[in-house]
């Protein structure tokens, strides 16, 4: 078991340095195009909603913290759920080409001996660095430019806690969600248009808490919000980071959140076994 465990980090550290070698070969890309493209979408976003609360509020400061933490997270716990069904997409629908021999991405990485597993894990790796650079650009372009106040004694262990809680939970809802495309495999117009997946990754902004608190929208919404995830992680974020909440003051919240895992873990795995099973018995008949 150590052996396979060893010999699945190594190749995912090969595959790693693949990735970075190529982000260093383009360096000029990310760095110099897309990066500052962020820096500056971010920069003027939270500048338009800085201006936008002053004329609509007379409380500036308070609701503009809780709507900086909102738009800093979600973008991250929104992907989550896309996650698995970016890589599925990427894997079967992709293509790899060389020397005029054109394949599935999945299909070089089997024949190269590589899992599933180590393939992604590699790619998110450095996505996950990305996701967390325009997080932290996020809160230093709140507190040094826009004067974000987070409390003295603020609770960062405690939000990252809720954060990496929230992160399964809608992975694993990913992992559900990801089923759906085994049954648009063979139509690849329908795989990119997912409109089940798209109503999932929309729907937690409206009604989740994240621009707004839910106590502004009709009974039946608020009650569609406390169905994700995103609204217990959240609020207990935006707890921890502006008004100090302990960790035994945010257990209700971990406690929710570890719930949703509980039951999100098991039904995603089945469901997307069972889908895959489903394909490939109908591949067998075409």
């Amino acid at each position: 078991m150590s052996t396979k465990v060893l010999s699945t980090f190594k190749s995912i550290m090969e595959l790693l340095k693949v990735n970075i070698k190529t982000i260093i070969q383009y360096w000029s890309l990310w760095w110099v195009v897309y990066i500052p493209n962020e820096i500056l979408s971010i920069s003027f976003g939270l500048a338009s909603w800085f201006f936008y609360t002053k004329f609509t509020t007379t409380n500036v400061e308070q609701y503009f913290a809780f709507l900086l933490i909102g738009m800093a997270f979600s973008p991250f716990l929104t992907d989550a759920i896309y996650l698995p069904y970016r890589n599925l997409l990427y894997l079967y629908s992709g293509t790899m080409a060389s020397y005029g021999v054109r394949m599935t991405p999945w299909s070089f990485y089997y024949l190269s001996g590589r899992s599933r597993l180590e393939t992604v894990v590699s790619t998110e790796v450095v996505n996950y660095f990305f996701r967390v650079t325009l997080l932290l650009v996020y809160f230093f372009s709140g507190i040094f430019v826009f004067g974000l106040k987070l409390s003295s004694n603020a609770n960062l262990l405690g939000a990252i806690i809720l954060f990496l809680l929230c992160y399964l939970a809608n992975l694993f809802l990913g992992l559900i969600l990801s089923t759906s495309f085994w049954f648009f495999i063979y139509e690849p117009q329908a795989a990119t248009r997912n409109p089940l997946l798209w109503l999932f990754m929309t729907l937690p902004n409206l009604v989740g808490g994240v621009y707004y608190p839910i106590n502004v929208l009709p009974p039946e919404l608020r009650l569609i919000g406390k169905m994700f995830p995103v609204y217990y992680a959240l609020e207990g974020i935006r707890n921890a980071l502006l008004f100090g909440y302990s960790l035994a003051e945010l257990f209700d919240y971990c406690k929710v959140l570890l719930i949703f895992i509980l039951i999100l873990l098991p039904l995603g795995t089945f469901l997307f076994r069972f889908s895959e099973r489903y394909a490939i018995v109908k591949a067998r008949k075409i």
